[in-house]
């Protein structure tokens, strides 16, 4: 029984630091996503982020189509590392109901 519980703390440990290291990830990128409005008749690029419960549009200005990929593989990434960091906490809860004996 104690080889069992060494492998769960070693692997909360390990949860512990993944969870860190995706925080300190996501807080590198930018929240949000793009979209596109059509103002008469041509389409221009905004940044909506959700501030506060307040939603903001963004003009992002003119970035060249390279530009924009970037920013858009940003924040599908963040969108990533959020789910993989919601994934991190669930798997140290169940841990810790392991550890202490309960389902």
């Amino acid at each position: 029984m104690r080889a069992l519980e060494s492998v769960l703390r070693e692997e909360q440990a390990r949860l512990r630091e993944v969870e860190k290291g995706y925080v300190r990830e996501i807080a590198k990128l930018p929240p949000g996503s793009l979209q596109k409005k059509r103002i008469k008749e041509k389409s221009y690029p905004y940044h909506v982020v959700s501030r506060k419960g307040e939603v903001r549009c963004e003009y992002v200005g003119r970035l060249s189509p390279e530009e924009l990929g970037r920013l858009q593989d940003k924040i599908v990434l963040r969108k990533k590392y959020k789910v993989l960091l919601k994934e991190a906490r669930s798997s140290q809860k169940q841990i810790a109901r392991a550890l202490r004996g309960k389902k």
